[in-house]
Formats: C-alpha cells, sequence, structure tokens
C-alpha cells in the first residue's frame, strides 16, 4: 500500500507525461486501482483480521460515491471513445478534478495519516525541484514535452515553460501551490532550509515570469506577505539591492 500510494501520488504530478495515446495516461491508471486497493486492504482489516476500526458515516458516503462515480465515468469514456462527445472538455475537467479530490480524501482517511502527509511532502519536494530544473531547461533550449502547446508557438514565445502541463499558467499555478506547501512544510526548521527557500523563492520567480502568469506571481507575494511578512520583507529589500545594480 505505501508503494502504491507513492506512485499514485507521483502520477497527479507526471499528468500526461506517460501516456499511450490522448486518454491513457498514469493517473488514469493508478486513480482506480489505488481506490480499490484501499477498499480491499480496509475491508480486509475489518471482516477478516476483526480490527476494532469502525466506518464512519463520511466513510460510507465517500465510497458510495465511488462506486456510483466509477460506474458513471466508465460509461460516460464508452460514449466519448465512440465520438459522441457528451460532455464538453470544460466540464469533464472539473468532474476529473472533483473526483481526484474526493479520492485524495478517501486516501487520507483510510490510511495512515502521519504517513500520507510525511509522502506527500516528500513527493511535493521532489516533483517541485523537478519542475524547476526543467522549466529552467525549457526557457534556455526551447524543447517542451508533446502535451505542450508551446510546441507549435511562435519562435519568441517557445521558451516559454509549462513543463508536463498544456500551457504556461496551468504550470505556474500547480508550480505556485506546490511552492507555498513546501514553504510551510520547512519555513523555520533550520537556517539551512530558510536560506533554501530564499535563494528558490527568486528562481521560483523568475520562472513565474517566463511563463508570463502575472497572477501566480501576485498570489505568491500575498501568501508571503500575509503569512510570512518577515520573510517577504526581506525578500523585498534584497530585490531592491540586486535591480539596482542592472
Amino acid at each position: 500500500m505505501k508503494i502504491l500510494l507513492f506512485f499514485f501520488l507521483s502520477s497527479i504530478f507526471t499528468m500526461e507525461l506517460f501516456s499511450a495515446g490522448d486518454n491513457i495516461y498514469l493517473l488514469r491508471i493508478l486513480t482506480p486501482v489505488s481506490f480499490f486497493a484501499i477498499l480491499i486492504n480496509y475491508f480486509l482489516s475489518v471482516f477478516y483480521f476483526k480490527s476494532k476500526n469502525k466506518m464512519s458515516f463520511l466513510s460510507k458516503i465517500l465510497i458510495a460515491y465511488f462506486v456510483y462515480y466509477f460506474l458513471h465515468t466508465s460509461i460516460v469514456s464508452i460514449f466519448q471513445y465512440f465520438g459522441n462527445d457528451i460532455l464538453n472538455s470544460e466540464l469533464n475537467d472539473i468532474i476529473n478534478f472533483i473526483f481526484l479530490f474526493f479520492l485524495c480524501l478517501t486516501i487520507v482517511i483510510f490510511s495512515e495519516k502521519k504517513y500520507f502527509l510525511k509522502t506527500f511532502k516528500n513527493v511535493n519536494v521532489f516533483f517541485y525541484f523537478l519542475y524547476l530544473l526543467f522549466a529552467l531547461y525549457e526557457i534556455k533550449t526551447g524543447f517542451h514535452f508533446h502535451m505542450s502547446n508551446s510546441l507549435d508557438a511562435p519562435i519568441w514565445a517557445q521558451k516559454v515553460p509549462t513543463v508536463v502541463y498544456h500551457n504556461s499558467n496551468d504550470f505556474a499555478a500547480v508550480f505556485t501551490i506546490m511552492f507555498m506547501f513546501m514553504f510551510y512544510s520547512f519555513y523555520n526548521k533550520s537556517s539551512y532550509h530558510n536560506n533554501i527557500l530564499f535563494l528558490t523563492s527568486f528562481v521560483h520567480f523568475f520562472i513565474c515570469y517566463m511563463a508570463e502568469s502575472r497572477l501566480s506571481i501576485i498570489i505568491l507575494l500575498v501568501y508571503l506577505l500575509i503569512c510570512y511578512y518577515k520573510f517577504f520583507l526581506k525578500l523585498s529589500l534584497v530585490s531592491i539591492i540586486v535591480v539596482s545594480f542592472f
């Protein structure tokens, strides 16, 4: 279960990078596998091993929701596969993200919560720095993965980073959320962590600037100003000093 949890969380950040066709990729394969594995593990612990765990009302609601949604999604996917697009792409994306949210909630309820949060924190940090390095590589070389809309962009716009997302705004939004979670997890743990976060902040703002995502920059500045105003003042002061030399 722990290995499956690690791969499931990792598949969220790889999106369509490892795919076979348009609709078969790692996250879509591991989502139902993870869900049924968690349920089977839970029922075995309750009914076979006679664990004292009792299923809460919320857990029953979540199970009923997933059973319905799994069948509903399967039927919709079959219709879409045969050319009857009964849901537009925007609505389909919204439903998929709702499904993902409830799946994560189910994992948190049924799994070891401390291990889940620890694993998510480690996976988040690992993929954040992978995103960061690859975004810098995209800016330098103009290379993009197959799902990026920057592949068909004009030459002057080909160095806009998208990483594993379709466009730069999607990437910058997720990238910023990952940074905020990482910042919350490691800030004031030690002077070493604070120095790494301080240096990473400059690189993060540079990547969001190159991604042309003003909203992500504003959200992160507001987040730092409200929650970590001392860090924000230090960052602002150093930025002004650096800019004054150029």
